[in-house]
């Protein structure tokens, strides 16, 4: 299982928490290219978030380029990660 660290009283929403845990562990390799990531049920189960809320940080990994999904396969981290890590945006 992937060690998530949420905090409940932060600011900052759960899925963006989410996310940047996520790219984290990717950026520093921790999450290496081609690790799968965990179906969204039941991440969002282990994790007692809404699948919703996973699925918000799995798609914005997505767009940003940082995992990849593959039909009928899952979700996995990309093999070829943004020269720049992208700064998370700021929340109003």
């Amino acid at each position: 299982m992937i060690d998530i660290n949420l905090d409940r009283q932060s600011r900052h929403t759960l899925s963006r928490q989410l996310y940047e845990e996520l790219r984290r562990l990717i950026v520093t390799g921790q999450l290496p290219p081609t690790a799968p990531l965990p179906a969204s049920r039941s991440f969002s189960k282990d994790l007692g978030l809404s699948r919703a809320t996973v699925v918000a940080a799995f798609a914005r990994l997505k767009q940003e380029g940082y995992i990849e999904a593959v039909d009928g396969s899952g979700t996995f981290v990309s093999t070829s990660l943004p020269a720049q890590p992208i700064k998370p945006a700021q929340e109003s």
